[in-house]
């Protein structure tokens, strides 16, 4: 059973890393993974992110922002350890499939904290700001694919990933609702 999930897992990389390999994904899709590595860009999101929050929950927006940076803590820290215990190595370390590496990649593979962290905030910021929802959500899904057509993560690493983080994502969308009651009622009219 596990050896036909494994051989899954390598066919739908190699349809994704080398048949749908183009010239225009191998410039965008490397710029786009590590988009927030750029201090410049990184630090434009967060600014973005934070005076969204404020202008439209004000001193309030800024505790969902503390909820928001500890719920991506979570995601890390949730990611590196299960890294650590897994220890699978990246597509481009092994011969089982064949890969060029697009981007750079950090420790082992499975899981993606990239697929992770990005679909934590999805779920997170989705219901704070509602109308950005799908545009979030679109931004996840292209990341998480970026990993594996860059060669640095398998599909299932990416899937793993994007669930976990969406768990913790809804795991600190629930306190961050609950802790401040008076806040959710205003949220939840809000959100109808």
């Amino acid at each position: 059973m596990l050896d036909s999930l494994l051989k899954i897992d390598y066919e739908i990389f190699n349809l994704i890393h080398n048949t749908l390999s183009t010239n225009w994904g191998d410039s965008f899709f490397p710029a786009i993974t590590d988009l927030h590595k750029n201090p410049w860009t990184a630090g434009i999101i967060v600014a973005w992110i934070l005076f969204l929050l404020i202008k439209t929950y004000s001193t309030s927006g800024l505790k969902i922002f503390v909820f928001l940076v500890l719920c991506l803590g979570a995601v890390d820290l949730t990611g590196s350890f299960v890294k650590n215990q897994v220890q699978r190595k990246r597509p481009f370390e092994t011969q089982i499939v064949n890969t060029t590496q697009k981007s750079p990649a950090g420790s082992k593979s499975f899981y993606s904290n990239h697929a992770s962290n990005m679909m934590a905030l999805a779920v997170f910021l989705s219901f704070f700001l509602p109308i950005y929802k799908i545009p979030l959500y679109i931004l996840a899904t292209t990341i998480a694919y970026s990993r594996v057509y860059n060669g640095v993560h398998y599909p299932s690493d990416v899937i793993a990933g994007a669930l976990v983080g969406a768990l913790i994502g809804w795991i600190f969308l629930y306190f961050a609702k609950h802790l401040y009651g008076v806040l959710v009622s205003d949220l939840e009219s809000r959100n109808k």
